[in-house]
């Protein structure tokens, strides 16, 4: 893909201050030539750092449901309190759910760099099966057109880029396309990193001379790769994944492709 593609669409990227790798997951093109509609699926970082303005901006896009894909502990750690107030909906795992917290790989992570990177690979071959819950959720609303939607993990990288990444799959987006949307979190980094470390509960990894963490930043393209070669080796395909482990049949699917797709 050229580097004027859609996924370099200026409508796609969402300046604001103190909310990073925010975006529009619309524009991209299917292959029975239809196209992802703007501003119904919205993508980024955790929202509890949002300016004024920043909320002023999300607001002004009609946002109807926030679905949180962090653990409950990094959702307490730092909340976001202004969708509430702003009459959003939103949805997360209940406060002692430690599924995807950070910590945990980092427990096993701080050998060397390589291993940091077969560890993310990892990680990802289990990511659709262990959000599956919260993935459930977002595409339950999908379905219902509960949008403009966003959902969001801490970075905006992993947990929401396998969600992206699936859902941009079953509306018939290109896998290249994909990685292209997915290696967009790339251009971001430098904040991704700056949020790691500035995390207290990163400071031993942080302590570790040899960066051996420092893939835990990265989107890599290896990493989707490794996704959904686990998604269709254990089901199938990412349709059968959507029924067996979100809920969603081809009537949903169908029912997705409708609202999301012009």
């Amino acid at each position: 893909m050229s580097p004027a593609g859609p996924q370099d669409d200026p409508r796609r990227h969402i300046a604001l201050h103190g909310v990073y790798n925010a975006r529009d997951l619309g524009g991209y093109p299917t292959r029975d030539d239809r196209r992802v509609r703007w501003g119904r699926v919205y993508r980024s970082s955790a929202l509890g750092q949002a300016t004024d303005d920043d909320v002023a901006k999300l607001i002004a896009r009609g946002l109807r449901f926030i679905c949180d894909l962090r653990s409950g502990p990094e959702r307490v750690a730092a909340p976001n309190t202004w969708a509430g107030v702003a009459g959003i909906e939103s949805w997360g795992l209940p406060a002692m759910d430690s599924v995807g917290d950070s910590r945990q790989l980092l427990e096993v992570s701080l050998v060397s760099p390589e291993e940091t990177r077969a560890l993310m690979t990892r990680t990802y071959r289990q990511i659709p099966f262990d959000q599956a819950r919260s993935y459930a959720h977002v595409f339950a609303r999908l379905v219902e057109d509960s949008t403009p939607l966003l959902f969001h993990c801490s970075a905006g990288k992993d947990r929401s880029g396998v969600a992206a990444a699936l859902l941009l799959d079953v509306l018939g987006v290109s896998r290249e396309a994909i990685v292209e949307d997915y290696l967009l979190s790339n251009r971001v980094r430098n904040r991704i990193e700056a949020a790691f470390v500035a995390d207290p509960r990163h400071e031993r990894a942080v302590r570790d001379s040899r960066r051996s963490w420092s893939p835990l930043m990265d989107a890599d393209a290896r990493y989707l790769t490794a996704m959904f070669e686990a998604v269709e080796s254990q089901r199938g395909s990412v349709d059968e994944y959507f029924l067996v482990d979100l809920g969603v049949d081809a009537d949903g699917l169908g029912a997705l492709r409708a609202h999301l797709l012009e």
